[in-house]
């Protein structure tokens, strides 16, 4: 809790700039604002941060918690408001701290690292696939995935990308994989079909530690529908960035959000039919899974 204090009605809207620090305090697991609520009550909070500790003056001893932040002490999670629309606060955290500076130039550098590899750029889409499990479980690394026909092979980052960020200076990364053919014989050398660039979303790991913890009263039901909700709310902000607008539209042109159901399908199929409907001009935003769930 910082120095600089602010005060709402409950006829007033929450700043931008205040629900994206509150949004990001739970992403970097980092505490920063805590709303106090006075003659107001839970409902009062945005929905896509309903999930953050708050403070009523209701509460005995309220004052001795808010003693207890400035002091630095830890912060107690008895008083949580009710589970809302956590994927929406995620969604665009993702955006604004991650995506937008992470597919920055993504063509050259796609290409920097084919040629380095000694493999034609062509044979790479030029997207940022970001893997949307509805189990919400992710991996360390997408080569460790296979299937009976095929594996994946990692051939590291891309080149980096520095940028600041709330006055911090980050790298900002994107690993280059290869699908290859299973050889018959283990002598036999590698035949790669497909070589793109992927990643799980990030922010699956945060909606996965708030459902194990029940940070958020989050039981397994609404667990996957914040998932898929995740994936609609970040389509639709890749889908309203405006064109030439701080170079915003390298971002909605290079990012794939892809949901799918990782206890049906076969991940490394289901990719390269993607993969081959972005080389035949299709929906780069079609999903693993039918977009008219109800989220």
């Amino acid at each position: 809790m910082s120095g600089n204090a602010m005060s709402m009605t409950k006829s007033e809207c929450m700043p931008l700039w205040m629900a994206n620090v509150l949004s990001c305090s739970l992403e970097d697991n980092e505490l920063r604002v805590i709303p106090v609520l006075i003659d107001s009550d839970p409902s009062s909070i945005p929905d896509f941060i309903r999930w953050v500790t708050y403070i009523s003056i209701k509460e005995e001893g309220y004052q001795n918690r808010i003693l207890d932040i400035i002091n630095g002490k830890p912060v107690s999670m008895k008083s949580l408001s009710p589970v809302g629309n956590v994927a929406y606060g995620l969604a665009w955290a993702f955006f604004m701290n991650y995506l937008r500076y992470a597919v920055t130039e993504l063509e050259k550098r796609c290409e920097q690292k084919m040629k380095e590899i000694s493999v034609d750029p062509k044979k790479c889409v030029v997207k940022l696939f970001e893997f949307i499990p509805l189990s919400g479980k992710t991996i360390h690394s997408l080569d460790e995935i296979e299937s009976s026909k095929y594996g994946i092979e990692k051939f590291g980052s891309v080149r980096k990308v520095e940028s600041s960020v709330a006055g911090v200076r980050r790298q900002f990364d994107v690993n280059m994989y290869g699908i290859y053919k299973k050889p018959k014989h283990p002598s036999e050398p590698k035949e790669f079909v497909e070589f793109f660039m992927g990643e799980f979303a990030a922010p699956l790991r945060t909606l996965r530690n708030m459902h194990e913890s029940y940070i958020a009263g989050l039981n397994n039901q609404q667990f996957t529908k914040q998932i898929e909700q995740f994936k609609k709310e970040l389509q639709t902000i890749l889908r309203n960035v405006p064109r030439k607008e701080n170079k915003l539209e390298d971002v909605r042109d290079c990012c794939v959000p892809i949901l799918y159901e990782d206890d049906k399908i076969d991940f490394i199929d289901n990719l390269m039919d993607e993969i081959k409907n972005i080389r035949m001009g299709s929906d780069v935003g079609s999903r693993l899974v039918e977009d008219d769930r109800e989220p």
